[in-house]
């Protein structure tokens, strides 16, 4: 697996995916990262096979792993490499530890017998990648020796530094506080998927000019435009409190770009994405 990225295209699932990804320049520097079910649908619609393709939810994957075993015969998967945290591939009371609730949660049987058990049929047919990673909610119950060392610092913060300077992976750019979603009570849970995963994940494979795609935080999903119902609130048409503080995070990632030295900016037009109110808006035909 290559290390190194030149550019790297982070593929969200929001709306404005459809006009870009279309436009995409064919160049061997240009890589793609798939976030949870924009794989499978990105080929489906676009007959894009991602160079990357990530989950923090494991019932994100369940449609792209089915896809693959019924399709490897007949498309190239192999050039696909699967990015995702060992704590996802463990039990599902170990992966708890790390991360929220997930539909999967509600039989906790399904967590093996559908997608252990699909993952580990896809891992015969495409490079599965597992990397060490923590959690800022790992971190926040610190009951072990590893995370309990994190906990003493203030990696949300002025010594953010910390967390590029960790072995592990780290996700999430918030302090745990609550696995709920109340308003704006709780924090946590405000977080979108684009810095508290797909960030960290960019860090991880060292990649120097990230462009984002589809994280809209307005719209439905670019496979199923009557899903729109969104953690900062259903049918969003402007920045309320809730999307402003999720873009407040990924405006700190741009503020640490001397430290993790990432260069970010998003590919959709501002009328299409309020991400493009916080991150400089670059052609996606200029990507080189």
């Amino acid at each position: 697996m290559k290390f190194g990225v030149k550019n790297l295209v982070l593929l969200g699932s929001g709306e404005s995916l459809n006009h870009v990804v279309p436009h995409l320049p064919e160049n061997p520097d240009i890589k793609t990262l798939a976030l949870q079910r924009v794989f499978p649908y990105c080929h489906k619609m676009f007959g894009v096979v991602p160079d990357y393709w990530n989950w923090f939810d494991a019932n994100g994957s369940l449609e792209g792993l089915e896809y693959i075993l019924k399709n490897h015969q007949s498309v190239d998967f192999k050039k696909m490499v699967i990015l995702i945290p060992k704590f996802v591939c463990e039990s599902y009371q170990h992966y708890r530890k790390f991360a929220g609730t997930t539909p999967l949660g509600r039989n906790p049987a399904d967590w093996d017998l559908k997608y252990r058990s699909l993952l580990d049929q896809v891992e015969k047919i495409v490079e599965v990648k597992k990397f060490d990673a923590t959690t800022t909610k790992r971190i926040a119950l610190a009951d072990d020796i590893k995370n309990r060392d994190l906990s003493r610092y203030d990696i949300h913060e002025s010594e953010a530094y910390i967390r590029f300077m960790n072995d592990d992976v780290l996700f999430g750019t918030v302090r745990f506080d609550s696995e709920k979603v109340i308003g704006t009570t709780f924090k946590w849970g405000m977080e979108s998927k684009l810095s508290s995963v797909m960030f960290p994940v960019a860090y991880y494979l060292k990649a120097k000019n990230v462009y984002v795609c589809g994280v809209d935080f307005k719209g439905g999903r670019f496979y199923d435009k009557t899903r729109s119902r969104h953690a900062w609130g259903k049918d969003v048409k402007e920045i309320n409190p809730a999307v402003k503080y999720a873009l407040s995070l990924i405006s700190k990632w741009t503020e640490w770009k001397d430290i993790h030295g990432m260069t970010i900016n998003s590919l959709a037009p501002k009328e299409l994405s309020l991400l493009s109110n916080v991150l400089p808006v670059v052609d996606v035909r200029e990507i080189a």
